[in-house]
C-alpha cells in the first residue's frame, strides 16, 4: 500500500491501513512482528524504527494496522522529505504492508 505522509515535526501522527490476503480477506497480524522505519530521501539509515514489539504499531486479527509516530520522535529533527516503509512478518515470511513519502514540517512558530 502505497501512502504519503504529511504532519508537523513534534506532533504526535497516527495513520492506518489493512493487510489483505490474495483473496481480499483481512489477514490476521496479532502474532506477526511489524516493523516502520522513516529515512532520509537518499539515506538507508533508519532515522525512526518503530515496532509492534515496542507498542507503536498496533494490529488485529482482521488485518487492521495503526502505526503511531510519537512527538517525542520528531521533536529534535529537521523537517524534510523523507522515505518511509513498514515490512511484517509472519510465519517466516517478510511482507511489507506500507511505504511512500513523508513530508515532516517545521513548526508553525
Amino acid at each position: 500500500m502505497r501512502r504519503n505522509l504529511d504532519f508537523f515535526r513534534g506532533e504526535t501522527f497516527s495513520f492506518s491501513g489493512q493487510v489483505r490476503d490474495s483473496n481480499g480477506a483481512g489477514v490476521d497480524l496479532t502474532s506477526a512482528a511489524l516493523t516502520w522505519r522513516m529515512t532520509r530521501e537518499r539515506c538507508r539509515i533508519a532515522e525512526i524504527e518503530l515496532t509492534s514489539a515496542g507498542g507503536d504499531i498496533t494490529v488485529d486479527n482482521k488485518g487492521n494496522w495503526t502505526v503511531t509516530i510519537p512527538a517525542s520522535s520528531t521533536e529534535d529533527r529537521w523537517g524534510g522529505w523523507f522515505r518511509h516503509q513498514g515490512e511484517y512478518v509472519l510465519n517466516g515470511e517478510t511482507k511489507f504492508f506500507v511505504e511512500g513519502e513523508a513530508k515532516v514540517r517545521e513548526d508553525i512558530n
